[in-house]
């Protein structure tokens, strides 16, 4: 094999792992809608922590990870005006945390 396809392959396990680790985290500690730790469930916010991370890796700051998270909750989940974005924080912050631990 040559470095090239080891790199790309070392890469996609790279984005394969981060991916898992911040699914996990929405599904364990976002979870706008109280569906943890339901089995049926587990994969509920996989598509809005994948755009999590796509925000973080394309630059995006915390508060606007946060800010998409709490649009999620408020407009499509429908919990209605979110005042304390604390959590959102949180969760962008450790989101980002996973991709450069990974780095």
């Amino acid at each position: 094999m040559t470095q090239s396809v080891l790199r790309n392959a070392n890469e996609k396990l790279r984005w394969r792992q981060q991916r898992s680790l911040a699914r996990a985290l929405f599904w364990e500690h976002w979870d706008p809608i109280g569906l943890f730790p339901s089995p049926e469930a587990h994969d509920e916010y996989d598509a809005y922590a994948d755009a999590a991370v796509a925000m973080v890796r394309a630059g995006s700051s915390n508060t606007d990870v946060a800010n998409y998270l709490a649009d999620i909750a408020e407009n499509r989940v429908g919990l209605g005006p979110i005042s304390d974005k604390t959590k959102e924080i949180e969760i962008a912050r450790k989101t980002r945390t996973i991709l450069e631990a990974g780095n």
